[in-house]
């Protein structure tokens, strides 16, 4: 089964603010993340905390997704953060209906190549192609059942900690050949 996004979430866009050099609140930019979506730690809050900011906070389980630029992505939104709320670069999930789709699966499913195939096809600009709020509520998620979604992370989980085995693997054999070639010209 097959179910449009806006049926599962409601979404918005983030908001456009001016950073100072100091405030209560991380206004989070996609420059805030690095090639693996990873958060950069080191960001610190740059806004102050007044009621415009207080409406648009990041819950945990919100995804933001970066729907300017050449490189969509998708991550899920936890309070390991801090507070903070989501720049005009991204638009937001929000209110996920968390007893049909889990998070983690919706932040896995917006992530793949697929996905992002649909969002380009459908961007606007050329400069600097645009994902509109209507094409990310218009995109159909399949659905499988919440049994099924866990396994489908879990079985990604083990595939990530494989790739990473593998890479360090690499690592060290280029390591030991590097070793064996340098002994051998001494």
């Amino acid at each position: 089964m097959e179910i449009g996004l806006k049926e599962l979430a409601s979404i918005q866009t983030g908001i456009y603010a001016k950073p100072s050099i100091s405030g209560e609140v991380i206004y989070l930019q996609s420059r805030h993340f690095n090639s693996e979506r990873k958060f950069d730690r080191t960001v610190s809050p740059d806004l102050p905390l007044d009621n415009k900011i207080e409406r648009h906070l990041l819950k945990n389980g919100d995804i933001i997704i970066a729907s300017k630029g050449f490189s969509n992505f998708a991550v899920v939104c936890d309070e390991s953060i801090g507070p903070a709320v989501a720049s005009s670069m991204f638009l937001v999930v929000k209110n996920i209906k968390t007893k049909l789709i889990l998070s983690e699966f919706l932040e896995w499913f917006l992530n793949l190549p697929q996905t992002f195939d649909y969002f380009q096809k459908n961007a606007k600009g050329t400069g600097l192609p645009s994902i509109g709020k209507t094409v990310l509520e218009d995109l159909k998620i399949p659905l499988p059942n919440i049994e099924k979604q866990k396994i489908i992370l879990e079985i990604v989980k083990l595939r990530c900690q494989e790739d990473a085995i593998k890479t360090k693997i690499q690592t060290l054999q280029e390591k030991v050949i590097n070793h064996y070639l340098i002994s051998s010209i001494k």
